[in-house]
């Protein structure tokens, strides 16, 4: 079959991808450029994809222990930041990725996005943003 000149094949067993995502694990942190910015704490949003190659074995099991639990993920996270001060998100969000990278093992891509939700820049209302990892969100 072809479609927009492209050849298309058909089996009779669909291909699954699978992916789990954390969205929107609120933080806060001591980040800023200033010493006067970062002594208040401001919210930060994680959303973490982590995707596998073939199904996670809970996918057959219901166990938790057979995936990636996102409540350790979401504390291990949490835990990090609270005694660490941050001057760029660039930082915070590579380390943020480094931590799900040791939790979810090296067979699992993870894409990471960091939203900073309201950074003190007149004018700038969507916050910032900051993608790294395996694959970009």
């Amino acid at each position: 079959m072809c479609i927009a000149g492209r050849r298309v094949l058909f089996t009779d067993r669909p291909i699954l991808a699978h992916a789990l995502r954390v969205q929107d694990l609120i933080l806060q942190v001591n980040l800023g450029c200033t010493a006067e910015e970062r002594s208040q704490l401001q919210e930060v949003r994680v959303t973490i994809e982590f995707r596998f190659e073939t199904a996670p074995r809970a996918t057959v099991t219901d166990r938790l222990e057979d995936t990636i639990c996102y409540a350790e993920v979401s504390e291990a996270l949490k835990l990090h930041v609270r005694t660490r001060e941050y001057n760029l998100i660039e930082k915070l969000a590579v380390e943020a990725f480094e931590i799900s990278r040791r939790i979810a093992g090296p067979d699992v891509l993870i894409g990471l996005s960091l939203h900073k939700v309201r950074p003190p820049v007149d004018g700038l209302s969507g916050g910032s943003w900051y993608r790294c990892g395996d694959f970009l969100l």
